[in-house]
């Protein structure tokens, strides 16, 4: 179950987006100040969040770094009707996973909302390595050479060199 978070101050669009995204496979959780939902995040520890760049307590790219600093993983779908170039920018080095100008198309939104629920996913799964040398093709092999000493054989020293 993925569990979404909207933060956002009109009561109208965190319930529309509520009801949009509501499903057997997403719960969404609301938040209508920064404070509030950087709490949530803290508390409920969402999947995703849906953040508007204006909010009453705090500019929503303060919270966007707020959340950052909770958690890096966590993609951010930055939402606003009062979009510039320079806030898009802004919100990207910030760490905004995408960014979205009100009025969005649903199918748009949802779409951004299912490519963050997978790199969260993989952000989030342990690198697994295979050792096992007869599944790797010969582009994936990395070919080297030990260090010899002077009679010819292998040194375990280190040279500090790469």
């Amino acid at each position: 179950m993925n569990k979404v978070l909207i933060i956002d101050d009109e009561p109208s669009m965190r319930f529309s987006l509520q009801r949009a995204l509501s499903s057997s496979q997403t719960t969404t959780l609301t938040a209508d100040t920064a404070k509030i939902g950087i709490q949530r995040v803290k508390s409920d520890i969402p999947d995703l969040v849906l953040l508007d760049v204006r909010l009453p307590d705090m500019s929503g790219l303060d919270a966007l770094q707020a959340i950052r600093d909770i958690d890096q993983r966590l993609p951010i779908i930055v939402i606003t009707a009062h979009g510039t170039p320079d806030t898009a920018i802004e919100a990207t080095k910030r760490g905004a996973f995408d960014y979205l100008l009100k009025p969005f198309e649903l199918p748009r939104l949802r779409e951004a909302i299912q490519r963050g629920l997978e790199a969260g996913r993989l952000a989030r799964r342990p690198a697994v390595l295979d050792t096992d040398p007869s599944t790797h093709s010969a582009e994936d092999r990395i070919v080297g050479r030990k260090r010899r000493d002077a009679r010819g054989v292998q040194s375990n020293r280190k040279s500090g060199r790469l």
